[in-house]
C-alpha cells in the first residue's frame, strides 16, 4: 500500500524538472524508484547525492507516479521546499 502523497504543487517529476530544481537549490528530498535501470540510478546518484538532500528509494515508479496523481510512471521525483 502507498502511503505517500505529494500536495499538488510541491514536487517535480522526471530527470530534467529534478535536476532544474536542484540546481536552484529548491528541493528538500528525491525519491527514486526502487524499479528504476541501474544506469539512471548511478546517473542520479553521482548528480545528486553526497550532499545535503536526503536520497530514498523505497517506492516504485508506479507508486510515485499515483503519489503524484500522474499518469505514467516515473523514476524520480523531487519534493520542494
Amino acid at each position: 500500500m502507498n502511503e505517500l502523497k505529494f500536495k499538488k504543487n510541491g514536487f517535480v517529476a522526471g530527470i530534467k524538472q529534478v535536476t532544474k530544481c536542484f540546481n536552484l537549490r529548491q528541493l528538500s528530498k528525491i525519491y527514486l524508484s526502487t524499479d528504476c535501470d541501474e544506469k539512471f540510478y548511478n546517473t542520479a546518484m553521482k548528480a545528486f547525492g553526497g550532499g545535503d538532500i536526503q536520497i530514498e528509494r523505497i517506492f516504485t515508479g508506479e507508486q510515485l507516479a499515483d503519489s503524484c496523481s500522474i499518469d505514467v510512471k516515473t523514476a524520480i521525483v523531487g519534493l520542494l521546499k
